[in-house]
């Protein structure tokens, strides 16, 4: 049904009256749908006055309504409509959201009017200073040990779930078309499987895979509580596997890993390719193997 056109008495009567009476006022006063006032309202630019009586009473009447009733995980939520198919759009669709987007953002300014405007330092300086006293005050939340558990045990299940960012800031990471595709975190770990695929070509191993398995440290509750080996290796069909964890550079954490692996695994071997065995390494097979990086 196509709406009828808004007369000028109309709109001059929603312009006076519509920040201080509302959708619902207007549409009963002007017999139109409340989907019009909306639209309308928008177009000429029009918003409720945050002052008014009707301002104040619908946002009591909306805070009550909501007393006593839990907002469903937005997650979930999401996951929902994803798993009922309501979230997925084709290829085309995508295309064009793009296209769309991008024509918007090129015509636009930036949707809050921080286009190239940056902190000054005396806001930066506040900012830092804020962030040390909270970390330096020992009643600070974020130096409770309840509210570090609860950052342990988010990025636990992230972990577990597979969610978590992949990639070094230093690193080369992405997926490599030679290599069935699989994602690396850099060029060491990516030209040490196409050794691996060297050595089983000459078969010199029978096999390997690729992060496959991660240990957990079920006793730790805090910290590092999981390791995940870069390679798993069979030298031959029916042997024991091993694992080899490629490392250029070892800090903390890293350490902690292959300590707390060795305490609670001292039956599964992780050996530990470094630098030093790169560089070698590099010498002897960056000109042999065919895609080197």
């Amino acid at each position: 049904m196509t709406s009828k056109a808004w007369k000028e008495w109309e709109e001059k009567w929603l312009i006076d009256n519509y920040p201080e009476k509302g959708k619902k006022a207007s549409s009963d006063f002007l017999n139109r749908p409340e989907a019009s006032i909306r639209q309308k309202a928008s177009r000429l630019k029009l918003k409720q006055n945050r002052n008014s009586e009707f301002f104040k009473d619908w946002q009591n009447r909306a805070a009550n309504s909501k007393i006593g009733k839990k907002r469903p995980n937005q997650s979930e939520v999401i996951k929902k409509a994803h798993r009922e198919g309501k979230l997925i759009k084709t290829n085309v669709q995508k295309y064009a959201i793009s296209i769309r987007v991008k024509k918007w953002l090129s015509e636009n300014p930036h949707p809050k009017g921080m286009l190239g405007k940056k902190h000054n330092p005396q806001n930066i300086q506040a900012f830092s200073k804020r962030a040390i006293d909270m970390w330096s005050n020992p009643v600070s939340k974020v130096n409770q040990d309840s509210h570090r558990q609860k950052l342990s045990d988010r990025m636990m299940k992230s972990q577990a779930g597979g969610l978590l960012r992949k990639g070094y800031s230093r690193g080369s990471q992405g997926k490599r078309s030679d290599l069935d595709g699989l994602f690396f975190r850099s060029s060491w770990e990516a030209n040490y499987a196409r050794y691996l695929n060297f050595l089983k070509s000459k078969g010199l191993i029978f096999k390997w895979e690729f992060e496959p398995d991660t240990f957990w440290f079920e006793s730790i509750k805090r910290g590092v509580r999981s390791y995940m080996p870069d390679f798993k290796i069979w030298d031959l069909e029916n042997s024991a596997p091993y694992y080899i964890e490629v490392k250029g550079w070892m800090d903390s954490k890293s350490k902690t890993k292959l300590k707390r692996m060795a305490k609670y695994y001292p039956d599964v071997r992780v050996d530990l390719f470094d630098a030093k065995s790169y560089s070698e390494l590099k010498k002897k097979m960056s000109k042999i193997i065919k895609g080197w990086e």
